[in-house]
């Protein structure tokens, strides 16, 4: 049995794709495998997609907000991850238990941990914080790897030493595809307003967009929550993301808090 088997049972909406790098390479392959997901998850016959563009908006419309299990096999390119669960790739905190499965699942693809290397997937789950891509990243990479409980403990050693820097550059994918003034918004929350409430803020932006709409757009992308204090939170990794962004453009002239406050 694999684990997709052993897992689906949770989920009331499921789907396992394989093949794609095969199938994509097929005339309108994309297309087909976005019709192929929908069908699966909304149990509908003769789903027809003409478009990647149409089937991603399809497929955000018809169980964005559902909890689903969609397992993508031989997957070689970002664009067709991108063109099957786009959206989803937002980094919203798993549960330990079910971050352990999701590495699982990318690096043992079908079939589930042996007790010599239950430990040591343990320990990579943690490194990953709770955020989906970075389990996805780091199973990838730990499937590509001979099985040897030595090879995985030096890995292991490498990616507790590297892994923050290289998961903050993989979630950058979240912010690229943020419209150009919700960058702005979560650009001036990550480097200068955590912990400050939605009313300063929005005092600081109201010269220059209508900042409340972005605020709620970022929250729902997880980029950002409001506490019970209605003030600015965001997963550390989040913000070094943000920041990390910053330094790499080399300057800061593009937050209008920090032209607010004199500090540009």
């Amino acid at each position: 049995m694999t684990i997709f088997d052993k897992v689906s049972h949770e989920f009331r909406y499921t789907s396992f794709i394989s093949d794609i790098r095969e199938e994509a390479k097929k005339h309108n392959g994309i297309c087909l495998l976005q019709a192929k997901l929908i069908s699966d998850i909304s149990k509908e016959t003769s789903v027809v997609i003409d478009t990647v563009n149409n089937g991603i908006s399809a497929i955000r419309q018809k169980f964005g907000c559902k909890k689903v299990l969609i397992v993508l096999d031989d997957i070689d390119d970002t664009e067709q991850l991108d063109a099957l669960v786009g959206d989803q790739n937002y980094p919203k905190e798993l549960k330990y238990p079910r971050s352990l499965k999701l590495f699982c699942l990318h690096a043992f693809k079908v079939s589930p941990p042996t007790s010599e290397f239950f430990g040591l997937s343990e320990k990579v789950a943690k490194v990953a914080g709770g955020l989906p891509l970075a389990l996805k990243v780091f199973g990838s990479h730990f499937s590509s790897i001979n099985r040897v409980r030595e090879i995985w403990e030096v890995e292991l050693g490498k990616l507790q030493r590297h892994s923050h820097q290289k998961v903050v550059e993989r979630l950058k994918i979240s912010y690229d595809r943020l419209e150009l003034t919700q960058k702005y918004v979560f650009l001036d929350v990550a480097c200068f307003l955590i912990a400050s409430s939605k009313e300063e803020a929005l005092f600081f932006w109201e010269d220059h967009y209508a900042a409340d709409s972005e605020i709620n757009a970022l929250e729902s992308k997880s980029l950002l929550t409001m506490d019970v204090d209605n003030r600015f939170r965001m997963h550390g990794r989040i913000q070094d993301m943000g920041r990390w962004i910053v330094k790499e453009a080399g300057n800061l002239k593009c937050s209008h808090v920090q032209q607010t406050l004199g500090l540009g």
